[in-house]
């Protein structure tokens, strides 16, 4: 279905962000901020894929925060 499409791809689209903003703290780790950024990333992750979740079982988009669209 249509909205089946929509929630994967930016399920998808979300994972791949965050795994660039993973890898950007990761090389930034050579300054401490980077290391507080990966813990960001992490609980930014964790936090937004429950939400989603909830939305999503409500019949709703899920609206995830920081998304970068690489599949449309």
């Amino acid at each position: 279905s249509e909205w089946l499409d929509r929630q994967g791809k930016a399920a998808v689209n979300f994972q791949l962000s965050i795994l660039l903003y993973a890898i950007i703290s990761a090389v930034l780790t050579v300054f401490v901020v980077g290391i507080v950024l990966l813990l960001v990333v992490f609980v930014l992750d964790i936090i937004a894929v429950i939400l989603a979740a909830v939305r999503a079982r409500d019949g709703k988009d899920p609206g995830y925060p920081l998304l970068i669209s690489f599949i449309r």
